[in-house]
């Protein structure tokens, strides 16, 4: 009787690494090799599925050898989507969480006016105005929300 127990108990431990195992190697496939598999996907299915492919924003650069007060922006402009804005930290996290299950890229600026501290809720970024206000149309129709297509300094 002793025995089996112990075999139990031997089992369950290898149980446990086995799923540590499953999820560490899940873990990777899912950080590091989602990206390149979407990639991929052609945006035809994507689209299909309500996804749709994001290109990495581009850095501003400046020109290094150029006094301060001469500096001049290489790249376009950056917009993004403002979703809303809150005054508590609890709520941005909570849309933030809500929209992020959703799918999508969303994060919070956080901006200080003098008196108060204000938590904005964005999604998004696009090197066009008009792609922006784009995207704002299908979104606020899919997520029944109102947005407004921010520039970014």
């Amino acid at each position: 009787m002793a025995s089996r127990k112990r075999g139990n108990k031997r089992r369950a431990r290898a149980s446990i690494g086995l799923n540590l195992f499953m999820f560490l190697i899940g873990f990777i496939v899912g950080v590091y090799l989602s990206p390149k598999i979407i990639k991929t996907i052609p945006q035809k299915i994507l689209t299909h599925l309500g996804v749709e492919k994001t290109e990495p924003v581009p850095q501003r650069k400046t020109l290094i050898n150029k006094p301060a007060s001469e500096k001049i922006e290489v790249e376009k402009r950056i917009y993004s989507l403002e979703i809303a804005v809150f005054k508590d930290i609890e709520s941005a996290l909570g849309l933030l969480d809500t929209l992020n299950t959703r799918g999508y890229s969303t994060n919070i600026e956080t901006t200080n006016d003098g008196e108060k501290i204000l938590y904005k809720v964005r999604l998004g970024f696009w090197t066009s105005e008009e792609e922006a206000e784009r995207f704002a149309r299908t979104f606020e129709t899919k997520e029944e929300m109102k947005v407004k297509v921010v520039r970014l300094e």
